[in-house]
């Protein structure tokens, strides 16, 4: 990824460093559209697809 802020990336996706704080947060509501996700993808130079791996790891803490 590209080491930039969550401000650097609300401003590219066009959406409030609010909405990034809360989507990153691991008790955050996830709650956005394709059209949020693909923008955030093209931000961050990365594949779509990479925004839905799942770090199996994370997962059997819970």
């Amino acid at each position: 990824m590209l080491g930039i802020t969550q401000a650097e990336l609300a401003e590219r996706v066009g959406v409030s460093h609010e909405f990034i704080r809360r989507n990153e947060s691991k008790k955050g509501v996830k709650s956005f559209s394709v059209d949020t996700l693909w923008k955030i993808a093209l931000a961050l130079e990365i594949d779509p697809g990479k925004l839905f791996e799942i770090n199996m790891d994370e997962l059997v803490k819970k």
